[in-house]
């Protein structure tokens, strides 16, 4: 996942010769019942839950029963998943070029209401265990610290990560954290939370939204649309959280004094 290169690095005025350590990327095709759905530009890893996690986003399925079967070939950076049902005729609208790293491409809308109905899970948290997710998912990604070319993604549940997923975009690795729930625990519990190093724009609300997942946090910040968004559909959304503080943006009542 990683290639290192001899680079010339300045340093107060001079040089000196470095090896740098880069993150890898490759482009992934994702194939559903036997004809190419997509291609991203990912990590190369983690391909299949990747796959799972970005058609169910894309609203290609609704339930992993859907999923008779997943296959993936590493050396060729493909993925071939067969649906029990074809994936529903969705309306036909523009596509969106989303915000994301590589100008990815959705065709998912919110207005789109029965996709995306409103969150009425009610865990709660406390501000210290929301603060202390951020700090842990930060240090949990080994190839950020050799990096610097990732974002990370979790999807904490009762208490504790279930899921940590590294990509050099920020919507593969939240696909990836919501692609291990559908193949392994789902629904996500009441209390579970996705907490991400990215900006929490729509189509990041959007993934946590279709997920069931009633609160979303990150140390960056929120777009005004995912804000609004995140109001309409009954999600907690908690932006800047870092040094001992954080902005709930919506539905407050999920955070609460520790």
């Amino acid at each position: 996942m990683v290639e290192e290169r001899t680079i010339i690095r300045w340093v107060d005025g001079g040089c000196e010769t470095h090896v740098d350590t880069l993150v890898s990327e490759a482009r992934v095709t994702i194939a559903v019942n036997g004809e190419e759905a997509a291609a991203l530009m990912a990590l190369p890893a983690e391909l299949e839950e990747l796959a799972v996690g970005f058609l169910f986003a894309e609203c290609a399925f609704a339930v992993p029963g859907e999923v008779a079967e997943i296959r993936s070939n590493q050396r060729l950076h493909a993925v071939y998943v067969t649906l029990s049902t074809p994936p529903p005729k969705l309306p036909d609208i523009v596509r969106t070029f989303t915000s994301g790293c590589g100008r990815g491409i959705s065709r998912v809308s919110p207005l789109w209401a029965e996709y995306f109905p409103v969150i009425r899970q009610e865990g709660l948290h406390r501000l210290p265990e929301v603060l202390a997710a951020v700090g842990e998912l930060t240090h949990r990604s080994t190839l950020f610290r050799r990096t610097g070319g990732v974002h990370t993604a979790g999807l904490w549940m009762d208490g504790g990560f279930r899921w940590v997923c590294d990509d050099i975009g920020r919507h593969n690795a939240v696909d990836k954290v919501i692609g291990h729930a559908l193949r392994t625990q789902w629904p996500p519990s009441d209390d579970a939370m996705l907490v991400s190093t990215g900006r929490l724009s729509t189509d990041i609300v959007l993934k946590s939204i279709r997920a069931g997942v009633p609160l979303i946090v990150s140390r960056s910040a929120p777009t005004a649309g995912a804000v609004h968004l995140a109001e309409t559909h009954g999600l907690t959304l908690v932006g800047f959280a870092r040094a001992g503080r954080c902005n709930v943006y919506t539905h407050h009542h999920r955070v609460q004094a520790g």
